[in-house]
């Protein structure tokens, strides 16, 4: 194994700070605990927020069985060397008797801080903390109307802002039940109006980003079935009310999954229990597009046959580029199965077949590991126990690491990581999962990150940094220790594929005490694309050599200088002359669409150097109509409407 051990810097006040003894194991069979404390009965599964410098927040909630139920809901940090901020017990932010509690909602939040909501007798509480985990300032608290606040969601809003969606409703759902999505700016101001965006009288159960500063929000109910809003940015509910409804009268509560198609629109996934359950669940992926209407059609696409036994939360979904969402799901057999598909709802990967990853599993979650590949998190019955294992497949359906599932934990007995999506975070060019853990006999939570190869890490095996000034690029990073170390190759590319060395850092060669490097790319390269990826080359002096997690740099060129020109002649019969201007060389992909977004013809995709360009599109083939000619960037998505008459 190579010496090459990095440690992510952690700058933390200590004055109030307790220090745990626990550090992180990589071992699968150990695993690094978080919290054990068996005077509770249950420890529901935690969700896990990113912090700054390599820690992760973990949250989490508690529950006694007594005459007076109790319920507590605690806070911990990880911290990247491993320690705990509040000591192996975690700090408890919320006592609950007797009420109706709904668990916690969070987001990362300014330097490294958390924000996070709680329930508790009929009032949703907002708390901020900072990166050292003292609370900014007093808890903001919201109070619903007539219905009844059991619960709410929070979403990252532009500026250091945040979207909430309380979870609202009376004792008559038609009555009293609600979905309204507020704003708050960073000085915790609300804008939108004082009741919100009321999107329809019906109960939320999930929200997601749009994808393009705005919210999306999944309602079921037994009434209406399946619905998805969407609020923008500026405050406006596009879709609704009513809105886009789905009127699948056998949903299954509690399984809708969603995330922003990158075009103005939505996927969605969910199940369906319209059959005895002993013939089994269905899985549906529908696409709602700009204009609110579904492109799937009303019922959705059925994407396989569930399992007759499990009825667990089934689906994972991210966006996968501009109007594509990859969809990782257990079908007949618990199979663990993955997919790519377009707004259609067609499979993009295989000719529309599934890619196979597993049997007999429960999928847990799928999480982004770079730009090119996501990560499966899964457990699996090996035998006796129930284990947690990982596979990663690249956004074109290959199944990476040679095809095999990696280790995350074989502890004995079952490692339960049912639970929210909040259960795994991108972390260091892999994924962190957390899950509660039934080793000990009662409920414990136990955490495990690994890289981009599916290696557990140690603390001291994490990453480096990479930040854009001006036309620069700096990257730092530091060394816990080194032994043979000869240097560093620091490597640049502007697609994560090929290669290019670009210059060199002198090592320590032997050395036990932390060293500090920084390498400036002054090249000027990263203002001719949209972004740059960054590595670390590590070179022992007998020649080994390992390579550091994959760092990206947005090039923050202004969205605005993407211009799809008027089409001229507009309207028009044979041809038309479209315009565009480029701010850097680029991919770029024009299509022609008919009112439901639906690609009818393609008129170019190529890579474009920076300027102005024009190209000729013939209309024959089309029939006299309403159409939109649609300019996809990696910056932006530029629409003009074309009017075809003859």
């Amino acid at each position: 194994m190579s010496s090459f051990k990095l440690l992510l810097v952690c700058i933390i006040s200590l004055a109030n700070a307790q220090i745990a003894a626990a550090q992180w194991n990589p071992d699968p069979s150990a695993n690094t605990l978080i919290h054990s404390d068996h005077a509770v009965d249950v420890v529901y599964q935690p969700i896990v927020v990113s912090g700054d410098s390599g820690a992760v927040w973990v949250m989490w909630d508690e529950f006694v069985y007594e005459w007076q139920s109790t319920q507590w809901v605690k806070l911990n940090k990880l911290r990247a060397d491993g320690t705990l901020l509040f000591g192996d017990t975690g700090r408890t932010v919320l006592t609950n008797l007797f009420d109706w509690y709904s668990s916690p909602s969070a987001i990362p939040y300014m330097d490294g801080g958390i924000l996070y909501v709680l329930t508790h007798f009929n009032v949703l509480e907002i708390v901020i903390r900072d990166r050292d985990g003292n609370q900014v300032k007093p808890s903001a608290q919201f109070r619903s109307g007539p219905a009844q606040v059991v619960g709410g969601y929070v979403l990252p809003a532009a500026n250091n802002g945040y979207y909430l969606v309380p979870i609202e409703f009376g004792w008559d759902w038609r009555a009293g039940s609600r979905a309204a999505v507020y704003h708050f700016d960073s000085s915790g101001t609300q804008t939108f109006s004082p009741t919100g965006v009321v999107t329809d009288s019906i109960m939320v159960t999930r929200i997601a980003s749009d994808g393009e500063g705005g919210v999306l929000v999944g309602c079921e109910s037994p009434q209406e079935g399946l619905s998805v809003k969407k609020v923008d940015s500026a405050g406006n509910a596009p879709w609704g009310p009513p809105g886009v409804n789905h009127l699948h009268i056998g949903l299954h509560a509690g399984t809708l999954q969603m995330c922003g198609d990158g075009l103005g629109g939505a996927f969605a996934t969910w199940m369906n229990s319209n059959k005895e359950i002993t013939d089994g669940v269905d899985n549906y992926i529908g696409h709602v597009n700009p204009d609110g209407t579904w492109s799937t059609g009303p019922e959705g696409r059925n994407i396989g046959l569930g399992s007759p036994v499990y009825l667990g939360r089934r689906t994972s979904m991210l966006p996968n580029g501009p109007g594509k969402a990859i969809v990782a799901w257990e079908s007949y057999g618990d199979s663990l199965l993955v997919q790519c598909f377009d707004t259609s709802g067609q499979g993009v990967w295989r000719n529309g077949r599934p890619v196979y990853l597993d049997r007999e599993v429960q999928i847990l979650a799928l999480v982004k590991n770079t730009p090119q590949t996501f990560i499966v998190f899964y457990s699996k019955n090996n035998g006796v126990d129930l284990d947690i294992l990982a596979k990663s497949v690249s956004t074109s359906g290959s199944v990476l690491w040679n095809g095999a599932a990696k280790l995350v934990s074989t502890a004995p007995g079952d490692q339960v990581a049912e639970g929210p999506q909040e259960v795994a975070i991108p972390y260091a060019g892999g994924g962190f999962l957390a899950w509660n853990d039934t080793r000990s006999g009662k409920q414990d939570i136990y955490c495990t990150a690994i890289d981009g190869n599916g290696n557990a890490l140690p603390v001291d095996l994490v990453s480096f940094t990479a930040v854009l000034f001006g036309a620069d690029v700096l990257l730092q990073w530091r060394t816990a220790s080194e032994v043979e170390n000869e240097g560093f190759a620091i490597e640049r590319s502007p697609n994560g594929e090929v290669w290019r060395e670009i210059g060199q850092v002198a090592g320590n060669g032997t050395n036990s005490t932390a060293h500090e490097y920084r390498y400036v790319d002054v090249s000027g390269e990263i203002g001719t694309h949209s972004g740059m990826y960054y590595r670390l080359k590590q070179i022992d002096y007998d020649g080994t050599i390992e390579y550091s997690p994959v760092r990206y740099v947005r090039n923050l060129v202004n969205v605005s200088t993407v211009r799809l020109h008027p089409i001229h002649p507009n309207p028009a019969s044979s041809i038309v002359t479209i315009g565009f201007d480029v701010p850097f060389e680029e991919r770029i992909r024009i299509s022609i669409c008919d009112i439901l977004g639906r690609e009818q013809q393609n008129v170019v995709d190529g890579i474009y150097q920076q300027g102005r360009h024009s190209e000729i599109a013939a209309l024959h083939n089309l029939t006299p109509g309403l159409y939109f000619v649609r300019m996809q960037t990696s910056l932006a998505v530029r629409m003009e409407k074309l009017l075809i008459h003859r």
